[in-house]
């Protein structure tokens, strides 16, 4: 429950700094004469807007956990251009020329690196399997050197002695 709780956290710490500023400003008088202070589906927006907020905030944490944070910033830019894409199909907008080209650069740039990511797992994938031999994960431990040649520590990677037998998709010990 720790990224919940870094949420709740973090959200409450913002209220009390928000809210009298909110007062200060003069924005809690303007809501109170809001039209639609007692109708719910504006506040209805206002809840769901913050749940999806915590719940996208969750999901970045899950996707980071699987990927690398560039794939993340990858996939972010290529939702902002399919957004745009969008609007511009849905509002019918004029789309200016150096617009196009900077959407149609973002999509090239997308695809070039979705096919560099693929093909850094399959050769990863080939170096670690050579014929078709499966090897358990490395995991890096500390070993005593000799401190009067070197540093009094060394990591040394080792393999595993885990029961897990999925393939190692990347070079780097986990």
């Amino acid at each position: 429950m720790g990224i919940v709780s870094f949420l709740f956290w973090l959200d409450a710490v913002m209220l009390v700094m928000l809210v009298p500023w909110a007062h200060i400003k003069g924005e809690t008088q303007g809501l109170m004469n809001w039209d639609y202070l007692a109708a719910p589906f504006p506040w209805i927006i206002v809840l769901s807007n913050g749940l999806f907020g915590g719940l996208r905030a969750y999901l970045v944490k899950l996707v980071l956990k699987f990927n690398t944070p560039l794939t993340k910033v990858v996939c972010d830019i290529i939702i902002k251009a399919m957004t745009i894409g969008l609007s511009i199909i849905i509002f019918r907008t004029v789309v200016p020329t150096l617009m196009g080209f900077g959407v149609i650069l973002t999509i090239f740039g997308f695809g070039m690196y979705s096919v560099a990511a693929l093909r850094e797992k399959i050769l990863c994938r080939e170096a670690l399997t050579p014929n078709g031999t499966k090897f358990k994960k490395m995991k890096t431990v500390m070993v005593e050197q000799d401190p009067v040649n070197s540093e009094s520590r060394l990591e040394k990677n080792v393999r595993a002695e885990d029961s897990d037998k999925r393939p190692l998709l990347s070079a780097s010990p986990r």
